[in-house]
């Protein structure tokens, strides 16, 4: 089947071919003798091309024209091609008749504008086609990661089934060597995988228990065993790939506008066709029906395909797939246009400017308690609770006590007939009436375990900066942004990374609702701000942002709500979608640019019969042809 669809692909073009050389020949050829002299040119040469050109190779502009009038209700780009190709055709046709009946001299006009409008037209579109091809092809790389087959879990033995068949709640072994099939959470004690799909990188990366794999991962470790999370279309890289083909087609931001120029641009460009026909007819010295009629072509063909229709859409979706494959995923084509109004970038500062690996530094209290705060934490996904229960996996301590009244807003359970809740450093007020340790005050992350309020236990976290994290920083302020740090750590923590970063503004003990309401206050003084985090309490702050990026990794999964999301949490990840966006803007500016330029300047010169058809034709082409290669470029570019 795929040999039939190929072949037939290539007859297409080696057709296509063929008529570009005839259409060249023919035209070199009457440079050098008049038509009228070479009735054999006519007659088994122009017309027939003509004809081919415009019912065969062009039908499907005819096509588009009738979906555009009678289902589309609106007259788009395509009416253009098809009014100057048969007004042509057709004029040419009666010229030849009114030759065979009198006799008269023959020389035709205006035969070879069906003929060289839909080899242009056609040669923009196969150029569009291979841009598109080349984004596809990307595409298929990052699909390719995705395994089609995985090793199930069913009556206490492996069997080999399609990904298909694979359901939530699954159990599945990767054996060394193999991709991770689906997406999950790693039930074995860790992991080590090819990060390939995070990080574009083949260095391997440690995964540890109820962390989440995604599928396309490669084990580089010792055999292990995953939970499904969900369908095989629930696969981020299927997520991925299903947001590019979209956003080429969600009609947002610059592209709406541009959509709402085109809506009235064909009406505009007919009435100035009609327009330069009569003007040329009643006001010209030398006016006649043939040279209205010229200047009345020469409009239309001036202006189709007109080149703002290829600007935005075709930009926006290279921008999209250049970013897909540094890990960056684009999930509303608006993104493009909000930021070039953001003036205040806001990060969070666990798992965003730190790495978000916490590490038990010290513990204070009796170690019986250890096994219960580590099956508490098992029900918890933050960095903390993946520090904690790594540091109990390292003392081999088990953490598998069935606790009862679990309540994870307010971090309370209840085990045997005790109570207990942990709180934050920050949140400490009293150690109760019976304290079994006594409380310390320290600089660093630290969490305080109580028992029926009394304090029983502290546990101390060290978080450590991303690497070139404070270059990165500093890039953003040297552009102007205004950088704001926000963390629900104590005052001590936030002030110490803000010092060594340079950020003058710091926000501590945020909650929630806290983070909200300082992005409400941000805005309310007319801040356009970024909200930059990894989905741990951060959707109020995400959906509240003007423009939000969201960070998933191997601790922490965020659906795609974010107007971005990063498969790395690598700040200059961050930076890079910053600068990724702003060069997509520079590229469909400057396509803009030129596609109204062009068309202010040409459309004129035709209107008042400056242009011949020929002229206006291959105007046509180079204006589209140049918006066509600066895209390619830019999906060249490095």
């Amino acid at each position: 089947m795929l040999a039939k669809v190929k072949t037939k692909k290539f007859l297409k073009q080696l057709v296509f071919l063929i008529d570009i050389l005839l259409a060249l020949s023919l035209s070199i050829i009457n440079l050098n003798s008049t038509i009228s002299n070479n009735l054999y040119m006519v007659f088994f040469g122009f017309v027939p091309l003509a004809i081919i050109n415009t019912y065969f190779i062009g039908w499907k502009y005819i096509e588009r024209t009738y979906f555009e009038i009678f289902k589309w209700k609106r007259i788009g780009m395509n009416f253009l091609v098809f009014a100057s190709t048969q007004i042509s055709l057709i004029y040419s046709l009666i010229e030849i008749i009114y030759y065979l009946n009198r006799g008269d001299y023959l020389e035709l006009h205006l035969i070879e504008i069906p003929i060289f409008v839909i080899i242009f037209v056609k040669i923009g579109d196969l150029i569009n086609d291979y841009i598109k091809s080349k984004i596809g092809n990307d595409l298929k790389k990052i699909q390719s990661l995705q395994s089609k087959n995985a090793f199930l879990l069913r009556n206490e033995e492996y069997i080999k089934v399609n990904v298909n068949q694979i359901s939530a709640g699954d159990i599945i072994k990767v054996p060394i060597g193999y991709n991770v099939p689906m997406d999950g959470i790693l039930i074995s004690k860790q992991a080590l995988v090819d990060s390939q799909l995070i990080n574009g990188e083949n260095h391997g990366l440690e995964i540890s228990y109820k962390d989440n794999v995604f599928a396309g991962m490669r084990n580089m470790g010792e055999e292990f065993s995953i939970e499904a999370t969900g369908l095989v279309k629930d696969n981020l890289i299927n997520k991925m790939v299903k947001k590019i083909n979209q956003i080429q087609t969600e009609k947002k931001g610059i592209q709406t506008i541009v959509d709402r120029v085109l809506l009235w641009f064909t009406p505009v460009v007919l009435v100035l066709s009609i327009l330069g026909f009569f003007i040329s007819y009643f006001f010209f010295e030398n006016g006649s029906f043939l040279l209205s009629l010229k200047v009345s072509i020469t409009v239309l063909v001036s202006a189709c395909p007109c080149a703002i229709g290829l600007a935005t859409p075709l930009a926006i979706l290279i921008g999209a797939s250049r970013a897909a494959k540094k890990g960056v995923i684009f999930n509303k084509p608006e993104s493009f246009s909000k930021l070039h109004t953001i003036s205040t970038v806001v990060f969070d500062k666990t798992g965003t400017l730190t790495k978000g690996e916490i590490e038990v530094k010290d513990y204070i209290g009796d170690e019986k308690y250890l096994p219960i705060i580590g099956s508490f934490q098992l029900n918890i996904k933050h960095p903390i609770a993946s520090g904690i229960v790594n540091y109990l996996n390292k003392k081999n301590i088990d953490c598998n006590i069935k606790l009862r009244q679990i309540d994870k807003d307010f971090l309370t359970f209840t085990y045997l007939d005790d109570h207990y809740q942990i709180i934050k450093y920050s949140n400490f007020k009293s150690a109760g009436s019976a304290p079994e340790i006594n409380f310390r005050q320290t600089t660093n992350t630290s969490s305080l375990l109580f028992k029926n309020k009394n304090l029983v236990a502290q546990i101390f976290f060290e978080d450590k900066l991303r690497e070139g994290v404070d270059d990165k920083i500093q890039e953003l302020m040297v552009q102007g942004f205004k950088v704001v740090m926000i963390t629900g750590d104590n005052i001590g923590v936030a002030k110490k990374v803000a010092s060594s970063l340079k950020i003058k503004h710091v926000y501590a003990n945020m909650t929630p609702d806290k983070k909200l309401l300082l992005i409400k206050e941000m805005q309310m003084n007319g801040e356009k701000v970024l909200f930059a985090g990894d989905g741990l309490n951060d959707a109020l702050a995400i959906k509240q942002a003007d423009l939000s990026i969201a960070v998933i990794t191997k601790s922490t999964y965020l659906d795609l709500d974010a107007d971005i999301a990063l498969l790395d949490s690598k700040i200059s990840l961050i930076v890079d979608t910053i600068n990724e966006v702003k060069n997509t803007k520079k590229i469909i500016y400057s396509n803009l640019f030129w596609a109204f330029t062009y068309n202010l300047i040409i459309i004129p010169l035709a209107l008042f019969g400056v242009l011949s058809p020929h002229i206006g034709m291959l105007a046509m082409f180079l204006s589209s042809i140049l918006v066509l290669l600066n895209s390619l470029y830019f999906k060249m570019k490095k």
